[in-house]
């Protein structure tokens, strides 16, 4: 974790003249309903983080069932449909010192790596834009 989002994480902040320590927020994007069940929900009930979890849809199917939508987000919000052009300056805007770049999250992601790569660059820029609506 960076210094940066350490101390945002923790900082105080005034709401309605009364200091409030902000908890900790915790985002898992696609992980698996028996993780989240197994593992990120444990977490969360022995800390005092928050967790929330941005999943696909047949996850979002089995957490309704085992545990309630509490916390958890559609990936997508509409069904699949074309992928919008590559933003260059949006993607671009992510990469920074000590994070993965675009390219290599591409490539070390199992499905994404074997698109064509213009339509990667397309599908990475359609998850910035939902990410950003989350």
């Amino acid at each position: 974790m960076t210094d940066i989002s350490y101390k945002h994480a923790h900082r105080e902040r005034e709401t309605f003249g009364h200091p409030e320590k902000t908890r900790f927020h915790i985002v898992s994007v696609g992980w698996g309903a028996s993780l989240i069940t197994g593992l990120l929900d444990q977490i969360e009930a022995r800390t005092d983080y928050r967790i929330s979890h941005i999943v696909f849809d047949p996850d979002l199917v089995v957490l309704e069932r085992q545990r309630g939508l509490k916390g958890v987000y559609r990936l997508r919000d509409h069904p699949p449909g074309i992928l919008p052009q590559p933003d260059a300056g949006l993607l671009g805007s992510l990469e920074r010192p000590g994070v993965p770049t675009i390219h290599n999250m591409i490539m070390s992601d199992r499905v994404v790596r074997h698109l064509p790569y213009d339509q990667a660059l397309a599908y990475s820029t359609y998850i910035a834009r939902r990410l950003n609506e989350l």
